[in-house]
């Protein structure tokens, strides 16, 4: 009976070691892939993105590299989407291109009336006052050196738009926030919106 004993507690430090070593080894790999392998990472991330450059608007962002661009109007609406996302979601109700991507459109202020860039944008009003009433839930930012507004409105979905005006034109970015919260917005969209710059 002791030797049954002693062999089930063999047994059960056996397991305990070998446990303890492929903790050990996970631990370590994690360690090496998060502090050693570094110089690999920055490569991928600059990897998996490509750089949008519109000259003719001079701005760029940086997306997603299985992510596709469509532009029309003269390339002053330009769309940036996940294919697969707008797929699924194409025969939605109320479907919005802002749902799989972002929506970017440009306004000449000096060949249109504000009143054509954005309905009730009107040569009386400036941008932070057309902003703050379109939403309560606004902000200013600064990009590149530039004040930038920012709101979001509930209607079918939680559309967030970024308004800047630059060189006598409007840029509008426009996407669909997962919820009521200007820091409601995927990953993928915060990280185009991060990257603009105008040039």
């Amino acid at each position: 009976m002791n030797k049954q004993k002693s062999q089930q507690g063999s047994g059960l430090l056996a397991i305990v070691i070998i446990l303890a070593v492929v903790l050990i080894g996970a631990v370590g790999y994690i360690f090496w892939q998060n502090f050693f392998s570094g110089s690999n990472k920055s490569e991928n991330i600059s990897s998996q993105f490509k750089t949008y450059t519109n000259d003719k608007y001079s701005y760029q962002f940086q997306y997603p590299s299985d992510w596709s661009t469509s532009s029309e109007s003269d390339d002053a609406i330009v769309e940036v989407y996940d294919p697969i996302l707008r797929e699924s979601q194409i025969s939605l109700p109320n479907y919005s291109d802002a749902l799989s991507g972002v929506v970017i459109s440009y306004c000449n202020l000096d060949k249109a009336v504000k009143d054509n860039c954005y309905g009730v944008y009107g040569d009386d009003i400036d941008l932070a006052s057309y902003v703050s009433k379109r939403s309560p839930l606004s902000r200013s930012v600064e990009i590149n050196g530039l004040t930038a507004y920012e709101y979001i409105t509930a209607g079918s979905y939680y559309n967030f738009t970024r308004l800047v005006e630059y060189k006598g034109g409007i840029y509008s970015f426009s996407a669909v926030s997962e919820t009521y919260n200007l820091d409601g917005l995927s990953g993928d969209i915060k990280s185009i919106l991060s990257s603009i710059s105008f040039n």
